[in-house]
């Protein structure tokens, strides 16, 4: 995958220790498409869990898997700029763009965490819930190296405010418990991570979100400022998570 999804950490030498920075570059239409299927249809995590939960959780993954390679087989016609075209039909265009691109922000992300900062990583949330779009909760956990969960929020907006929007919904959900529910849900994944989250509130948040016209820096100074941003600060790591996509989604 790194020659599809390159990845870059920045140092930028004002910014706290437990915030982490990366730039992921993806320039390859196909190549991207090609990756989000190969993840999401590779089920060999199951076979690390206990023998009881592999059905249902080969049985939650089916839909999703299904509905992601739509969106994939989809986003080129998505694209297309032909008319006429009605305004349900571009009403459903503009929903596959978003979908993809949150997938792609999803799977950069994970790919940035593993390869970068060494976590494991668990696979899309909608893969491994039963509802086969829209979990209701995060949409892409890792367990860094220090065995705790890291909770990502992936948006995609055309006019580059998904880190804000991803922020927000952080703050929201954390407010409501979704951390502690999440990791109930995954528990099976890791012995210790699940215990430091709901008893001892350890956990770290990330965010990922698309580059649009504007640098990384200035989006990095918009965000930092950010008053959903400022209330997380106090997390244990912080993983800020910038995709440049070149316009090819």
């Amino acid at each position: 995958m790194s020659d599809v999804v390159i990845c870059e950490d920045i140092k930028v030498s004002d910014i706290a220790d437990h915030i982490y920075i990366t730039r992921v570059s993806i320039n390859d239409l196909d190549a991207i498409i090609k990756t989000i299927v190969e993840n999401i249809v590779d089920l060999n995590w199951i076979n690390d869990l206990p023998p009881r939960l592999h059905k249902g959780f080969k049985a939650a993954a089916a839909p999703t898997i299904k509905y992601i390679k739509d969106i994939c087989d989809n986003i080129k016609d998505a694209q297309d700029p032909k008319t006429p075209i009605s305004k349900e039909e571009e009403k459903q265009r503009t929903q596959i763009r978003k979908d993809f691109g949150e997938y792609a922000i999803s799977v950069s992300a994970l790919h940035a965490l593993e390869s970068l900062y060494a976590h494991r990583t668990i696979p899309l949330m909608e893969i491994i819930k039963e509802k086969y779009r829209g979990n209701h909760g995060f949409d892409y956990i890792s367990i860094s190296p220090s065995i705790f969960f890291v909770f990502g929020e992936a948006k995609y907006r055309k006019d580059g405010s998904g880190a804000k929007a991803a922020a927000e919904q952080i703050v929201k959900f954390i407010k409501k418990g979704q951390p502690f529910k999440d990791s109930n849900f995954i528990d099976a994944f890791d012995p210790f991570a699940p215990a430091r989250c709901s008893e001892d509130d350890v956990y770290g948040i990330s965010i990922a979100a698309n580059l649009s016209q504007k640098t990384l820096n200035e989006h990095l100074q918009t965000l930092l400022k950010n008053k959903n941003f400022q209330k997380l600060l106090g997390r244990d790591a912080i993983y800020l998570i910038f995709v440049e996509n070149e316009g090819i989604f």
